[in-house]
């Protein structure tokens, strides 16, 4: 339904989450530039659909080189990490980690504003993905199994958080302006929902959350989304909901809990 461009396009608007990990840089996307119309390959995952575009965005850079990506550190038969990408800009190595997030604020799960942000089907947080980051996937670099690979070693370490923030409706909290720049829409239960007065919605397929809600043609009204909802619902799965208002559209998770 969706053109790659759209996705490039959805994508390269998403801001980036800054300042999460001490030593770590926030990598800077560049705007892209000359990327023609192509078709994706049969991918499956979110995660992977962001790293095939972050590439076209990498492959039409001038002055960044993609020196290796997806690296592999195999120790006695076993996988203990991997590297996302490692890139040359003129005489930097760079080791790269992207991740592209959805996450919903819950006051509710913690005093602490980093714990208290979750994935809408509540299996995934953000205090765990930057523990993840910052104990393992940053200090892997100096392992002696990196060391081995004989690949360049990173003379700097960027962090590249895609994210999309979702609040309560009516929240007062002021949120810090890196967590701020990326909220996105609200979230609602089913009932705050149905008592919503808007009249066209649309549901897109979780392949196509990148995509800005301006760029959808075919809209629906309430009940039939609401059943398209309650489906989501019945496999323990919040949707996420593109609401259109005249002229202006809005996002917004629908969740099951």
């Amino acid at each position: 339904m969706f053109k790659f461009n759209q996705h490039l396009k959805g994508f390269f608007e998403i801001n980036t989450l800054r300042s999460l990990i001490k030593g770590v840089s926030d990598f800077e996307t560049q705007k892209p530039k000359g990327i023609k119309e192509t078709t994706f390959p049969e991918i499956k995952r979110l995660g992977k659909r962001a790293e095939f575009i972050f590439e076209q965005i990498l492959n039409s850079s001038k002055e960044i080189k993609l020196l290796g990506k997806n690296i592999q550190l195999i120790e006695n038969g076993k996988t203990i990490g991997e590297i996302d990408y490692l890139l040359g800009y003129k005489k930097t190595t760079i080791h790269l980690e992207l991740a592209t997030k959805f996450y919903l604020w819950d006051e509710t799960l913690d005093s602490k504003l980093v714990n208290q942000w979750i994935g809408p089907n509540r299996k995934d947080h953000l205090h765990l993905k930057l523990s993840r980051l910052k104990d393992h996937q940053f200090p892997i670099i100096k392992s002696p199994t990196f060391l081995k690979l004989g690949q360049p070693q990173p003379d700097k370490q960027c962090l590249l958080l895609k994210a999309m923030l979702f609040i309560p409706p009516n929240t007062q909290k002021l949120f810090p302006e890196n967590f701020k720049n990326c909220i996105a829409g609200y979230w609602f239960n089913l009932e705050q929902f149905i008592s919503l007065n808007d009249s066209e919605f649309f549901v897109p397929s979780k392949m196509d959350w990148f995509i800005n809600p301006n760029q959808n043609i075919e809209w629906y009204d309430k009940q039939s989304i609401l059943e398209e909802i309650k489906d989501y619902h019945s496999r323990n799965f919040s949707p996420l909901v593109w609401i259109k208002q005249s002229d202006s559209y809005k996002r917004c998770f629908v969740v099951w809990w």
